[in-house]
């Protein structure tokens, strides 16, 4: 069913409320209206995992362990980390730069700065995939 979640960067939401097993969960889904394409599909739901198991409510130390290296960047709410054997998978946490050791700068490079401890609170797919340099 449409809904109107929230607004991203200028960029209207249309959200889906998808039937997932017996429930359903939210997906927020932003579309490029000029190429009437989906250029990302995000949820907040504890329902949606990684092929190694990581989601909403793990701990990006689970998901070093399952997917290996980390790069990352600011996202809206936090530190987003992606892995390069996960490409377009865009995990958003609860690490934030001002808490983080020189205010967060390299994370494009490498992860390491975010703790281990911070949870997920996002899954994202995005259609490009954010490079994870060496």
């Amino acid at each position: 069913r449409d809904s109107a979640l929230r607004e991203d960067e200028g960029q209207p939401a249309n959200g889906r409320a998808i039937s997932v097993g017996e429930g359903s969960a939210p997906i927020l889904i932003f579309v490029d209206e000029a190429k009437r394409t989906i250029r990302q599909a995000m949820s907040s739901d504890p329902f949606f995992r990684t092929t190694g198991g990581v989601g909403v409510g793990s701990t990006v130390g689970e998901l070093r362990q399952s997917h290996g290296r980390l790069c990352g960047d600011l996202g809206p709410t936090g530190i987003d980390v992606w892995a390069a054997s996960l490409p377009g998978v865009v995990l958003g946490t609860t690490a934030y730069p001002p808490k983080m050791p020189r205010n967060g700068a390299g994370l494009k490079r490498d992860a390491r700065a975010v703790p281990d401890s911070a949870q997920i609170t996002t899954v994202a797919v995005f259609i490009t995939p954010r490079p994870c340099a060496r």
